[in-house]
């Protein structure tokens, strides 16, 4: 898959070794080993969703935004959560055979 290029780009901070993917001007999703912080700047419309939803499908990151009713919501790791902006997604480390997974540790 070919990530979006429309008024999108994909960095990295050096310092910290975060991911940054910026549409337009808003940082939509930023996450790094442990972390995801997902962002709409307010700007909760169909395309800064899409953006989020293919940021997790190219990096593998588990989680889908989606709405129902003009309410966003979160799906992942067998729960649906109410989005908000801001709210961070933390990876934690299975002991099991089977793969990491993420789970929320703030909501704001």
């Amino acid at each position: 898959m070919t990530f979006p290029t429309y008024r999108t780009t994909v960095s990295e901070r050096q310092l910290t070794g975060e991911v940054v993917v910026t549409f337009h001007s808003t940082d939509v999703v930023v996450f790094d080993a442990n972390t995801i912080t997902l962002n709409s700047g307010g700007w909760q419309t169909v395309t800064t969703k899409r953006r989020m939803n293919q940021t997790a499908d190219h990096f593998g990151l588990g989680f889908r935004v989606w709405q129902k009713n003009f309410i966003w919501y979160v799906d992942w790791d067998g729960k649906t959560l109410e989005y908000r902006d801001g709210m961070k997604l933390e990876k934690t480390v299975v002991v099991s055979p089977w793969p990491d997974c993420f789970h929320v540790v703030t909501e704001r």
